[in-house]
């Protein structure tokens, strides 16, 4: 019951009502994984507290500050291991029923298009293949234009697939904070650029 407590620890929203409500939040949709987001709150009032919550414009909720907290409880269980393998890949998040959302990307193909985000991140794995939690991530929106016709010309920063070599740069200075532990990173094929 106090996992929210414990992977929340150092998590600073500004707010001691914001910081109660992050975390009733991920306490309900533990709860309910399989329900939609809306009804994991128990609907109405709690659903609209949700979002509510997801739309307030506050810098301390932004994406990597609300991370913040679990990625470094993960770094903590990374280097209580001795080996650690941190397997990174970027997974769309699909938001077409969101038709007044701003700030989404097309993403998906000419087969089946959609708008949403991408998100990139490492998860960080023991041997055994026990999760421990997610110990970098990014998250973008493409932009509504392809720049696939420029893309020989492009060096690697302008690129989408720099994400890989970010995600790497990311795993190598965790691996400097744990000295004691071997950091491997893995990736799929998508991931076999001459860059990384």
């Amino acid at each position: 019951d106090h996992w929210v407590e414990e992977e929340l620890d150092g998590l600073d929203l500004g707010h001691a009502k914001l910081q109660k409500r992050f975390a009733r939040m991920l306490q309900d949709r533990w709860a309910h994984p399989d329900w939609s987001f809306y009804t994991s709150f128990g609907g109405g009032a709690g659903g609209k507290a949700a979002y509510a919550f997801i739309e307030n414009g506050r810098a301390q909720l932004q994406f990597q500050n609300l991370l913040a907290a679990h990625q470094n409880n993960t770094r903590r269980r990374m280097a209580a291991e001795k080996v650690v393998v941190l397997a990174q890949d970027t997974t769309a998040l699909s938001y077409n029923g969101l038709l007044q959302t701003k700030g989404l990307g097309p993403i998906g193909d000419e087969r089946k298009p959609g708008r949403g985000l991408l998100l990139h991140s490492l998860q960080a794995f023991r041997l055994d293949r026990v999760p421990l939690g997610c110990a970098w991530a990014k998250v973008w929106a493409r932009e509504s234009v392809s720049d696939t016709a420029q893309r020989n010309q492009q060096s690697i920063d302008q690129k989408e697939s720099a994400r890989w070599v970010e995600a790497f740069q990311a795993a190598a200075s965790i691996a400097t904070q744990m000295p004691g532990t071997a950091v491997f990173v893995s990736g799929d094929r998508e991931s076999d650029i001459m860059d990384l």
